[in-house]
């Protein structure tokens, strides 16, 4: 809900020095996410979690993950990202509240974490780990925390004052 905060992240870890394996394609990784948003696992709001990921276009969305990562992206690290995606109720990508961290340091593991942000309106947000790198990447411990912020009551008015029965 608008007003609610989102903190994330993970731990992840690498070794500069391993054999890199056959890279994924990130399309493939955006095939599997919309899947998932369109499965038929019940109703968001009354309205089916299939028809409301109808919305979702692949190619925009693989376009949209793409430039989030490349705007973070470090070429002497792989290409292994926590990716969170904020979509709005209609189910189009919110871009300002949407990002990418990737991973940072070889041979350790390393925290990424992306600080307490406020969601700006109604909607859902997905979080995932990727690697899209022919370097093996380990990933674990992710965590969200989403405080709710204050809650607001509403009333609605007949004409002549009387208060409309809650449901």
């Amino acid at each position: 809900m608008a007003g609610d905060q989102i903190q994330l992240g993970m731990e992840a870890l690498y070794f500069n020095n391993t054999q890199p394996g056959a890279p994924v394609p990130l399309a493939n990784m955006v095939s599997g996410l919309l899947g998932v948003l369109g499965g038929q696992g019940g109703l968001i709001d009354g309205v089916g979690a299939g028809s409301l990921a109808g919305n979702l276009n692949a190619d925009g969305l693989t376009m949209v993950v793409s430039q989030m990562q490349n705007q973070t992206q470090d070429s002497t690290k792989p290409k292994a990202f926590l990716n969170y995606l904020m979509f709005d109720e209609s189910m189009q990508v919110v871009l300002e509240q949407s990002g990418a961290l990737q991973v940072e340091h070889a041979n350790a593991w390393s925290n990424l974490t992306q600080p307490m942000f406020q969601i700006n309106q109604n909607g859902y947000i997905y979080v995932y780990s990727c690697s899209t790198s022919a370097m093996t990447v380990r990933t674990d411990n992710l965590f969200i925390a989403h405080y709710q912020g204050s809650l607001l009551e509403e009333f609605h008015y007949y004409p002549f004052g009387m208060c409309f029965e809650v449901r």
